[in-house]
């Protein structure tokens, strides 16, 4: 059973939305590809947070630091192809602009700077003024299936706030919610033998809802956004679907990635029962300001990418693996202390 059949017919248009900040989104396109041949209206959001190298101000970018958009409330707000992020004295292109360029439509930017609960609202307010009742939350990799204890994990900020925002909505408003992780390990962060277990302790609660993933049909879509995009982790699978295989380095050398045809692979869960088996997601929970949602990681010994992106902007972004090895040493001493 595919995605489509699995998300059945939805009341208005269905939100597909990246949650990882950065090139997410793009993970989102065959999903809303997919459901567009179903007959069913999609739009594609995303969670706006660009990587270092796009926006040095660290932190998520605030809605209320966009240019040229329009707003459906505090939280949310419609992307057009000359929307702008202006912050830290200079102005740019998030990487779901760059998709609104691609395929010349409008896509829906959220914000986490306000926490598990504004991205809530922010969900709430797309939802109510596109008339959506049904929202597919799609993360490249799957550092959103980490308990927070994995040596490997690098980035579980967005992703954990984004899953306790996603829960907190449906149970507020009675909205539909799936779970995606496509190429599963393509971000660098968990390896796949770790993902899968988690998968299996997923599936054993009944949160495992089924599978899809690319087909010749996406392709020159997907090809047309990656030409327009900066991202690694929603690059890799579509390189692993023309025979890409073994291992790649990505985020200058700091991370490898084991490329093969399954990595173009898209795993649907119940994001409920993900929360459920998800440690992060619940702390972060009712949470109302990313740096809220920073510390509450940090008291649990969690080294996030707002601390590496702090880091960075303090000893510049030569030693990614040094950074991150002395933060969480840091976080070691602070919480023995």
């Amino acid at each position: 059973m595919g995605l489509a059949e699995i998300i059945g017919r939805s009341k208005g248009p269905v939100l597909v939305i990246g949650i990882g900040g950065g090139g997410d989104v793009v993970s989102g396109i065959h999903i809303k590809l997919r459901l567009e041949t179903a007959g069913m209206r999609a739009f594609l959001g995303a969670v706006l947070w660009e990587r270092w190298v796009n926006d040095p101000t660290p932190g998520p970018i605030d809605i209320a630091e966009l240019e040229g958009h329009e707003p459906l409330g505090r939280f949310a707000a419609m992307l057009k192809p000359s929307t702008k992020a202006c912050r830290g004295g200079r102005c740019f292109k998030p990487q779901a602009v760059r998709v609104s360029q691609a395929l010349g439509e409008h896509v829906v930017g959220f914000t986490v700077a306000h926490g598990a609960s504004g991205f809530a609202e922010g969900l709430m307010e797309a939802a109510g003024k596109l008339g959506s009742t049904t929202i597919v939350a799609v993360d490249a990799g799957g550092d959103v299936l980490a308990r927070g204890d994995e040596e490997e994990l690098w980035s579980p900020l967005a992703d954990q706030v984004a899953l306790a925002g996603l829960v907190e909505a449906a149970e507020r408003t009675g909205l539909r919610t799936f779970l995606a992780v496509h190429g599963l390990g393509c971000d660098g962060e968990i390896p796949r033998d770790k993902l899968l277990g988690r998968m299996a302790e997923i599936a054993s609660m009944g949160g495992l809802l089924g599978f899809d993933g690319l087909t010749h049909g996406d392709l020159e879509v997907l090809d047309r956004v990656l030409r327009l995009t900066v991202t690694e982790a929603s690059r890799l699978p579509r390189e692993a679907f023309s025979g890409a295989y073994g291992w790649r380095s990505m985020r200058k050398g700091s991370r490898k990635v084991w490329l093969d045809p399954f990595s173009a692979v898209t795993v649907l869960l119940d994001p409920h029962v993900v929360y459920e088996a998800s440690p992060m997601a619940k702390a972060l929970s009712g949470t109302t300001s990313i740096w809220e949602a920073k510390e509450k990681l940090n008291l649990m010994g969690i080294y996030t990418e707002l601390d590496l992106e702090l880091d960075i902007a303090r000893h510049g972004d030569s030693d990614l693996e040094g950074l991150r090895r002395r933060g969480k040493a840091r976080l070691r001493r602070a919480r023995a202390s």
